[in-house]
């Protein structure tokens, strides 16, 4: 299984921001946090990681419930470099007709979580 846990910087939609992986459990249910640096409020966030899809599925729960869904991949092709996850976005209140529906985010790997 690969070892997604740790610290990576994070950036949805020009918004930077950190994100921690503090465990992976058997099921592929993600412990995750993650912060932006321009919103004060902490949301919350649930994950899931497929390890041989390598695909990595979170959301964030924001006020008046609306929902962030983001699904993203793992880079391959220099992990030796550093471990990226890209992908794009949804949110729930953007009708489906709207001019732009989706939006991107990625997050690169900085390091082990220090305890």
């Amino acid at each position: 299984m690969t070892d997604i846990t740790g610290n990576w910087t994070f950036n949805g939609n020009g918004s930077p921001g950190g994100m921690s992986i503090f465990a992976v459990d058997g099921q592929g249910n993600l412990n995750v946090t993650v912060s932006f640096t321009d919103v004060t409020r902490q949301d919350a966030f649930e994950g899931t990681w497929n390890d041989s899809a390598g695909q990595i599925t979170l959301i964030r729960h924001l006020p008046n419930n609306i929902t962030q869904t983001y699904i993203g991949f793992l880079g391959d092709n220099h992990p030796e470099i550093a471990l990226i996850l890209a992908g794009s976005f949804t949110e729930s209140d953007v009708p489906a007709n709207a001019a732009r529906t989706q939006f991107g985010w990625f997050a690169q790997y900085t390091g082990p979580i220090i305890q």
